[in-house]
């Protein structure tokens, strides 16, 4: 899958659900930090892992942060953790 981050200011951009093959054009691309905001198995068996992601994006050199939300119960937490 090819990433397609769309740029929301100089320091945050988002994209879909990346996997693990996707990691080095993250890095490629300048990123710095990988949030998932994805819960394990939100979209079936073949979603990668929480676990698999962090192991990928740190041996590649990435901040990772698992910060998995569900659609319309997202916490003024959640969004503060996201934004810091």
């Amino acid at each position: 899958m090819a990433i397609n981050p769309v740029k929301i200011d100089d320091a945050f951009s988002y994209c879909t659900q990346v996997a693990e093959g996707d990691i080095p054009a993250i890095v490629a691309a300048g990123y710095k930090t990988l949030i998932n905001n994805r819960p394990d198995a939100e979209d079936g068996a073949g979603q990668p892992t929480t676990p698999a992601l962090r192991a990928a994006a740190e041996a590649a050199g990435l901040y990772f942060i698992a910060l998995p939300v569900i659609p319309n119960q997202i916490s003024a937490g959640q969004v503060a953790e996201t934004s810091a």
